[in-house]
């Protein structure tokens, strides 16, 4: 991602998209067939809320290399890059969806090393505050769950599944945790912890950890750092409430991955079944399934929101 623009040049006019999933919100590039030169500091500038146009992250529509019908890069606000983006997916699904003309053939998203699967799903019937006004609604398959603690990636052996919290809080040298941990790999980092008290879960201070975790040794390639709240049973599903501060972007609305990453923990555990509806921050919802088995994908549905077709001078300033 190198910044080899002519400062002499005059801008151009690139189309770009403004969506979001659930409030977690993008600028989105078509560069299948039309090069786009994009570098950390045209993120970071395309990010800004106060004077850009503000985002979570930037996507990136690339020409497929591995027989996808498309290939997502995600920059986070920060201008660095992310490996994965369960919402952003689901927006870039919706827009390869419709090219076909829609109907019920998945199509195929590449993504890292990874490929994801995406259809076009009725909506809940209870969709949460963003369900009404949603452009249409999409699943993913998520890939398979990596749990190993070399692939998550931490600097030290730990009991992934279930870290008790005096002894995480030691190895991150803070006085305490609100909760038991637990790490999983979907694409992206994550790191849930899991309260029992929906008063802490709405108070604690997310950031203050979170800035503890940029800084500590023990995530290789940082982390995305989750809390999650079991609420109840409706609908026969598990609900549960979540808060996420995403490496590079901050705490969001929503994360895709972020909340699929705390259900895969509680699954895991047996604390919940194979299903659950995460309620995000902002008031959205994601249905997120998965059957527990080793190399079986994550399945998750909820709403993409269009909500601007546009052009602007390239490169930003």
């Amino acid at each position: 991602m190198t910044d080899t623009t002519d400062a002499n040049e005059p801008p151009v006019l690139r189309e770009f998209r403004r969506a979001h999933g659930i409030g977690n919100d993008f600028i989105i590039f078509d560069a299948r067939y039309e090069p786009l030169e994009i570098s950390a500091e045209h993120v970071r500038r395309l990010a800004r809320r106060d004077g850009g146009f503000g985002c979570d992250q930037v996507l990136v529509m690339r020409a497929p290399t591995s027989g996808g019908a498309a290939r997502m890069e995600v920059y986070n606000a920060d201008g660095s890059q992310s490996s994965a983006c369960g919402n952003g997916a689901r927006c870039l699904g919706w827009l390869l969806l419709q090219e076909r003309g829609g109907g019920l053939s998945p199509v195929n998203l590449e993504a890292g090393d990874d490929m994801l699967e995406c259809r076009l799903v009725p909506p809940l019937a209870d969709g949460g505050s963003y369900g009404d006004s949603a452009t249409g609604w999409v699943e993913v398959v998520l890939p398979a769950p990596r749990f190993a603690a070399h692939e998550i990636p931490l600097t030290e052996t730990l009991d992934t599944r279930e870290v008790a919290p005096e002894l995480l809080a030691e190895v991150l040298g803070v006085a305490s945790l609100p909760g038991v941990s637990s790490f999983v790999n979907l694409g992206n980092p994550h790191f849930v912890i899991e309260v029992m008290d929906a008063g802490v879960f709405a108070d604690f201070d997310l950031g203050g950890l979170a800035r503890v975790c940029g800084a500590s040794s023990l995530f290789r390639e940082g982390v995305n750092l989750q809390m999650v709240f079991c609420e109840g049973v409706s609908g026969g599903r598990e609900v549960l409430r979540h808060r996420v501060w995403e490496r590079g972007a901050g705490e969001t609305l929503s994360s895709g991955t972020g909340a699929a990453a705390a259900a895969v923990v509680l699954i895991r555990r047996g604390r919940i079944s194979g299903e659950a509806r995460v309620v995000e921050p902002g008031g959205g919802v994601l249905l997120v399934s998965w059957t527990g088995e080793e190399g079986v994908g994550v399945r998750q549905r909820g709403p993409v929101t269009f909500t601007l077709d546009s052009e602007m001078d390239w490169p930003p300033v």
